[in-house]
């Protein structure tokens, strides 16, 4: 497909986006008002969007509003979704605790999510709403700390990470005493002893991988490590599970566990690396795993399950100095890979330079290109979060501060090869920005 005035796009996901056009459509400017100084009251009065997850028909796009409760002095986080064209805009989940993390079963059957709201287990939990209709239910009974799920391809189980339970704080009908006790001092004997969204890793306690039947409510431990295990994803065919694997030092490995049980498979080790090995993510096969390293800067590194060889991507530097990659997702296809990377050739972003985009290049490296552009943005658009459909045509993409006239914000937007036709997109999230308006 070749545009007049336009350089062709040699993205290999043409491919699989050349039937999305009714994801996009043209949009006269975002806002037309005057420019002005923002304030400290305007920061309150901002949304922040986050998570995108895409419906496995391809037609809802699931997302997160974290909003500032001012009298209250608290963030609140709720669910929406909107219709794939933009058209239809609609807050799911409302309750005094937020909610995050969605995720549509592989069957479409629910929209998943975790929150503390009250129910007949305490703590954060996996609620589900039936997409046909009703209030939303408390899915798991989790006595730990849950940190994260992940739906089975046949939405009969989720992976769920668990954090043990602190054997000092109260449970059942004292949990809540009506004199709150002193809080213990905080003990540190690990390297690797406070980690964001969790906070402090306590002595003697960690993070495991648990199974959990979704017709029977039972759950059970699968790995057994000595230390924090985390990112569970299941392969293809359902049959293992890889995950992030801790080592002593709090530097992570990718392993694999069969969902039967038995041997943990450590597909990587560097002890040079920094930070360790991160964010795995299965190929469509089920024969190669990507995952990012951090080792003094980032690296997309692909490893083989069968025999466990290593195949450098890209890295950070590799295409400019200043360039930096990170997020890596397979492409449907099975043989290219999409990641948020620094534009810095001249054409590579559709004029989007010097900040992320998301960007798609061979197993190899080569033939790097950006699929992404400004977004209608009266400056450079960076993208910080970005799904594929479940089918491949499409992505969405969270996208911000965005240069506009209000000062910037964050929007999910419609993506794919289709932008050299259509250089405007319309916000799929407009609602998100009005609430950030004077």
């Amino acid at each position: 497909m070749r545009v007049a005035g336009r350089q062709h796009f040699r993205s290999p996901l043409a491919l699989f986006c050349a039937a999305g056009l009714s994801l996009l459509v043209l949009c006269a400017p975002i806002y037309a008002q005057a420019r002005r100084t923002i304030n400290l009251d305007d920061l309150a009065r901002m949304r922040d969007v986050r998570d995108p997850q895409c419906s496995p028909d391809g037609k809802w796009v699931a997302y997160t509003v974290s909003t500032i409760d001012v009298k209250a002095d608290k963030h609140n986080s709720h669910v929406w979704m909107v219709s794939a064209d933009g058209a239809k805009d609609i807050q799911v989940t409302e309750s005094q605790e937020s909610e995050s993390g969605p995720q549509w079963s592989p069957d479409g059957k629910y929209l998943a999510f975790t929150s503390s709201r009250p129910g007949t287990d305490k703590g954060n939990q996996v609620w589900i709403l039936n997409r046909e209709g009703g209030e939303a239910t408390q899915l798991t009974d989790v006595k730990g700390k849950l940190q994260s799920y992940e739906w089975s391809p046949d939405s009969k189980r989720l992976a769920l990470v668990v954090g043990d339970p602190d054997p000092d704080e109260p449970q059942g009908d004292s949990a809540k005493p009506s004199t709150p006790k002193p809080p213990k001092p905080i003990v540190i004997d690990r390297y690797h002893y406070k980690q964001d969204v969790v906070g402090y890793l306590l002595s003697n306690r960690h993070s495991y991988i648990y199974l959990f039947d979704i017709a029977t409510k039972k759950s059970e431990r699968l790995t057994k490590g000595e230390h924090d295990e985390s990112g569970p994803v299941w392969s293809p065919d359902g049959t293992r599970l890889a995950f992030v694997a801790l080592q002593a030092n709090g530097h992570g490995d990718i392993a694999w566990i069969s969902v039967s049980g038995g041997t943990v498979h450590r597909l990587t080790h560097d002890a040079a690396s920094t930070g360790g090995d991160s964010r795995p993510t299965w190929s469509p096969k089920g024969g190669l795993i990507l995952y990012q390293r951090s080792a003094g800067g980032n690296q997309i590194r692909t490893v083989n399950v069968t025999n466990g060889a290593q195949h450098l991507v890209t890295q950070d530097g590799m295409v400019d100095p200043e360039d930096s990659v990170s997020d890596p997702d397979f492409a449907p296809d099975g043989v290219h890979v999409m990641f948020l990377a620094l534009c810095e050739a001249p054409g590579e972003c559709d004029g989007n330079f010097n900040t992320p985009n998301v960007m798609s290049s061979n197993l190899d490296g080569s033939d790097r290109v950006g699929v992404s552009h400004s977004c209608g943005c009266e400056g450079d658009a960076q993208y910080s979060e970005f799904a594929a459909s479940p089918d491949g045509q499409s992505f969405v993409a969270v996208i911000g501060p965005c240069v506009s006239p209000w000062g910037g914000w964050c929007g999910i937007y419609p993506g794919g090869v289709l932008h050299a036709i259509h250089p405007d997109w319309q916000p799929l999230t407009p609602s998100t920005a009005e609430g950030s308006e004077p």
